[in-house]
This record gives structure tokens, C-alpha cells and sequence, in this order.
């Protein structure tokens, strides 16, 4: 069943060997045209590589993804809870979504803060039907963007499940001591990228947190009414938040029972102002009526000497404690109550205080968008505080690092390769010569990622390090092989035309049986395959310019740099090592031995 085919392949064999022989003739004869061919092919490599655009690791879709929706500060959690609802519905009929789900009341910006939760927060869960479907979930995306985007003063922030531990793939990092000039600096970076395409979700470390009540003590009247400021906000505390007086056994589980006052005096800022501060005459043990009135009505706003405050209160309070009338003072006596909101966060980097402002990138890669970025950020300069300095954080910050030690790493295999060849061959120059199919398989490798549309990343740099092993193989072999031709007696130039005939075939072999073990890779079936196909394209690639510019290229630049005479060896006992068996490849029975 298989004799037509296996007929056909020999036939075909031997037409790329025969075709193969005389383009390496023609090739060792034209040195110069092939050298600047190949010369030509690196050079456009290296131009074609700043168009590849680079990421850190390419984006993946494993079929799910989640928005944290907030929506404007002071709403309650039963409104936040309506406009969930209404989301939720419209994810579910977007077609492909099989699972949607929600909370609200919380953020994932407050997860070390147990006690605060956002009542204006809210975050939508999806999950896809079929897992694998990007351009599905790329639809299901775009459309709950439109829908989020059409709820009144909302702000989104898309999130997939992460694998990695990986900073957000846009960061600018803004330097400033005072929060206004980090805010300022913030909202004018924060507008600039929004008009940057390709990046989305912007959003700014230096937003204001929660409404809180902020209040603010006159120590000269707390001291003039001899209160002490702890004294006062521990009474404000158990009257606000409670005290826990006892507590409520039920099995084992012990509750805590809070006294603290009713809620309706607690409610608003008024209710607030008018809680008393005092307990006992004891804390107010030199206030007095008159006194009191006199400071307050006082234009000056100065306090009154002692002396005088003790003349002028009545003999009922300057008698022992017990007998002094209880007098009540309200917080608004001796405190400012106003409603403000400070920053949600005060973040450090590297000792210093920073502000971030954060993106998401979506339809481009992330080189291209440091390069716009960068630019944008030179052009705003002369707009920033004086004071506040700005600088690409972020996934570009880990690329540079990444590139640099996987450069290293490449080095490193290539040198490593090198001194093992150099002490089984015993010259220095054969494995430079061999070493010359790292930089062709590179060239492959560029070209294969612009065709496919692959962007640089680690991934990709970790299939150009494991080719720079592979590819050398295919060299090995070729140039091994001529010695030893050499070794027997033949020319140079015959040595290399035999080695090429014979050596094709198995060269040929090694190549496919890789190339075709990658391909199921590099068509990137099945969930992650986003990190696995770009991978298989660099070292498909890498092969496929290898191997043919292996058999005509290390030829040729053997030919040319190679001086070395090696003496004939006789042919001793055992195998037939003659010229005859070499270049055939076939040993006393007829076997194939080379390969």
C-alpha cells in the first residue's frame, strides 16, 4: 500500500539532491553573491524587527473576565444593587455568555481594609460558553464596555483571571512629597493617555477616598475647660462606634454587646455636633456659665486669665467637685465637624512618594505604546508641578529586565556551545564557522513572526535560546562529516560537494521530524495557547531559514576562512572508512551508517 509513496518521495529525494549539488557547486564558485544575499537578509532582519512590536507575555483568554464598576461616591448599596441588575441582564443576553454573576459593596482596592467597604462598588463576573472562541469574547467585551459606559458617571476596570504575578501593562510612576502637586500631575497625565489609542481602564492612584467626618479640636478651649483631647474623642468614640460593656454567651461563641447612642442622634452632622462631651462635673471642673459665654462672645477670641475665670464663676463652682453643677458641652463648643475626603492611598516607591496612574492595553502591542507614551510624556513637561517628575513603570519596566537576562542567557548558551565544539573539533575555527547558523536562524525566526503577526516577548526569546542548541546540529554534522573526508585524502572542494550529497539527507530528516513535531503547537489549539504557539513560530522559523542556508552557506564560508591541511589517515581495521564508503554513506553490507 505505501510502495507508490515511498516511490514517489525516493524520486523526489533525489531531485532536491541533484538540484541541491549543483547549487552548491554554483555556490562555492560565487562566494561573493551568496555573502552579500545573506548579508542582505540579516540587514532587513534587524529593520524588520523594531516593526514586530514587543510585549512582556502575550495577553491570554481563558474564556472569562470580570469589571469593577464604580459608580459615584455616597450612593447606597440598594441603588449600586439596581444598576448591577441592569448590567447583569444585559451580559446575559450577549450571545456565547453561560455564566454572569455579581457583587456588590467592597472593592478590591480595600481588601487589607476589612472594616470599609464601598457601597458604590460593585464587580461583574462572566464566564464564556466556549472557552476558546477569542473573537466571541472579544465581542462579549466590547459590548459590556458600550453598556458600563452608558450608566451615568460610572468608571470600569476590566480584569482577567491572572497566572501571573504581573504589574498592569501601562504604569506611569509620578514622584511628589505633596499629594496636590501628585493629584495635578495625575489628571493632567491621566487626560493625555486617554487620547493615546489602543489603551484603556485609565485610572489614577490619587483619587479622593470615601466621604468621612473630620473633626477638628480648639485646644486653647478644651485646655480653658480643663478637657484633655484623648479624654474627648474616647467619649466620642463610645458614643459614635460604641463600648463594648459586656458580652452575650451563647454556647461558645461570646457576642459582643456595644452601648453607644440611639441612632437617630448619631445620623447627621448636626446630631454630631450636638452630642455632649463631658460625663461629670469633674470634667468641666473650671467652667462656669459665665465664663463660658464671656470666651465665646469674646471679638478678640483670647482666653481670659485664670484668675479672673475663677472670680467671676459662681461660689457654687468653686466649691469642692461634688457640688459644683453639672454643665453639658456639646462638640461643637470646642471642635470644627465638617465633611471631607482625604486620599484613598499613600503609596511609596523605592522610599519615595508616588502616585500611579494605570492602563490597560487593548489591540496593540506594548512597545509600540511606551514609545507614544514616552513622547507624551515629554511633551507634557513644561506642564507638570514643578515639584513632580513622571516615568514608565510598569510591565515595560519588567520587559527591559526580562530582555536584558534572557539576552545575557542567550550569550551565554552561545559561548557555552562554543568551547564545547572547540575541544571536540581541537581548532577555534570550525566552531566559529558553525556558530554562523545562530545569526541565520534568527533571521528565520524575525521574518517568521512579522508573516504570522507575532509580537517579541519571553516567551519568543526562550524558542530563539532553545534554537541557537538546535540549529547548530544541522552545521555539526556537515562539518564534521568534510573532515573526515578531508582526513582521507580528498580536496576541500570535494570534501564539501561529497559532505553536502551525503549529509542531506539526514540534515533534511532532523529538520522535518522538528519542524513537524511543532507544528500542532503552532497553530495554538486548545486553552494557553497564546503562550505556547509563539514559541513554535520562533523555532519554525529559526529552522527553516537554517536549514537550507546551512547547506549553502557553511560551505561556502568553510571554503573561504578554512587554511588548515589536514594530513590523510589511513584507513585502519574494521569499518570501511574509505572514500567510497564515506561519500556514499553505505558500510560493507549495504547498510546506511551516517545517519
Amino acid at each position: 500500500i505505501l510502495a507508490p509513496l515511498l516511490r514517489r518521495f525516493d524520486r523526489g529525494f533525489e531531485s532536491i539532491s541533484q538540484r541541491y549539488s549543483s547549487t552548491l557547486e554554483r555556490s562555492l564558485d560565487r562566494k561573493a553573491e551568496v555573502l552579500g544575499v545573506l548579508l542582505g537578509g540579516v540587514a532587513a532582519a534587524v529593520l524588520l524587527v523594531t516593526y514586530l512590536g514587543a510585549e512582556l507575555i502575550p495577553p491570554l483568554t481563558q474564556g472569562e473576565f470580570s469589571f469593577e464598576i464604580e459608580l459615584p461616591q455616597g450612593r447606597p448599596i440598594e441603588s449600586s444593587d439596581e444598576v448591577m441588575q441592569a448590567i447583569e441582564s444585559e451580559a446575559m443576553s450577549i450571545p456565547g455568555v453561560a455564566t454572569v454573576f455579581s457583587s456588590v459593596g467592597g472593592s478590591q482596592k480595600n481588601q487589607f481594609a476589612s472594616g470599609d467597604l464601598e457601597e458604590n462598588v460593585g464587580t461583574l463576573h462572566v464566564v464564556m460558553a466556549d472557552r476558546n472562541d477569542k473573537r466571541q469574547e472579544a465581542d462579549a467585551i466590547r459590548k459590556l464596555r458600550d453598556a458600563i459606559a452608558a450608566v451615568p458617571e460610572a468608571e470600569q476596570q476590566f480584569a482577567r483571571p491572572t497566572l501571573f504575578s504581573l504589574k498592569t501593562p501601562v504604569e506611569i510612576e509620578i514622584f511628589a512629597f505633596q499629594i496636590e502637586d501628585q493629584r495635578e500631575a495625575a489628571s493632567l497625565i491621566a487626560a493625555r493617555l486617554a487620547q493615546i489609542e489602543g489603551l484603556r481602564d485609565i485610572e489614577t492612584t490619587t483619587r479622593l477616598g470615601n466621604p468621612e467626618v473630620q473633626i477638628r479640636f480648639d485646644r486653647r478651649r478644651l485646655s480653658r475647660l480643663g478637657l484633655q483631647e484623648e479624654q474627648v474623642s474616647n467619649v466620642l468614640r463610645n458614643k459614635v462606634r460604641g463600648d463594648v460593656a459586656s458580652r452575650f454567651r451563647e454556647g461558645d461563641r461570646q457576642i459582643d454587646i456595644l452601648v453607644r447612642v440611639d441612632e437617630p442622634d448619631r445620623n447627621a452632622i448636626a446630631d454630631l455636633e450636638n452630642l455632649v462631651i463631658n460625663s461629670s462635673p469633674r470634667g468641666n471642673a473650671r467652667a462656669a456659665p459665665a465664663n463660658a459665654n464671656r470666651r465665646d462672645t469674646n471679638p478678640d477670641g483670647q482666653a481670659e486669665d485664670e484668675q479672673q475665670t475663677r472670680a467671676d464663676a459662681p461660689a457654687a463652682s468653686r466649691g469642692s467637685p461634688e457640688a459644683r453643677p453639672f454643665i453639658p458641652i456639646r462638640l461643637s463648643q470646642v471642635a470644627n465637624v465638617e465633611v471631607s475626603s482625604g486620599p484613598a492611598e499613600i503609596r511609596r516607591i523605592r522610599s519615595q512618594r508616588a502616585a500611579v496612574v494605570r492602563a490597560n492595553l487593548s489591540g496593540r502591542d506594548l512597545n509600540s505604546a511606551s514609545e507614544e507614551i514616552r513622547a507624551a510624556l515629554a511633551e507634557l513637561g513644561p506642564q507638570l508641578p514643578v515639584a513632580a517628575t513622571a516615568a514608565i513603570g510598569g510591565q515595560h519596566e519588567e520587559l527591559e529586565v526580562s530582555y536584558r537576562s534572557l539576552g545575557f542567557a542567550m550569550c551565554l548558551a552561545v559561548f557555552l556551545v562554543y568551547l564545547v565544539m572547540a575541544s571536540q573539533f581541537e581548532s577555534l575555527l570550525h566552531p566559529f564557522i558553525i556558530l554562523l547558523t545562530v545569526p541565520l536562524s534568527l533571521t528565520g525566526v524575525v521574518f517568521a513572526l512579522a508573516v504570522t503577526g507575532t509580537a517579541l516577548s519571553v516567551v519568543v526569546l526562550l524558542g530563539a535560546i532553545v534554537l541557537a542548541g538546535i540549529a547548530v546540529n544541522n552545521s555539526i554534522v556537515l562539518v564534521d562529516f568534510t573532515n573526515r573526508l578531508r582526513a582521507q585524502g580528498l580536496s576541500k572542494r570535494e570534501a564539501l560537494l561529497r559532505a553536502g550529497q551525503v549529509r542531506l539527507r539526514p540534515i533534511l530528516m532532523t529538520s522535518l521530524t522538528t519542524l513537524l513535531g511543532l507544528v500542532p503547537m503552532a497553530f495554538g489549539w486548545g486553552e494557553g495557547d497564546e503562550l505556547r504557539s509563539p514559541m513554535a513560530v520562533a523555532v519554525i522559523g529559526g529552522l527553516l531559514a537554517s536549514t537550507p542556508l546551512t547547506l549553502i552557506v557553511i560551505p561556502v564560508v568553510y571554503e573561504l576562512v578554512d587554511r588548515k591541511q589536514i594530513a590523510p589517515v589511513e584507513a585502519q581495521g574494521g569499518a570501511d572508512d574509505s572514500p567510497a564508503a564515506l561519500g556514499t554513506g553505505l558500510g560493507p553490507a549495504g547498510q546506511n551508517q551516517h545517519a
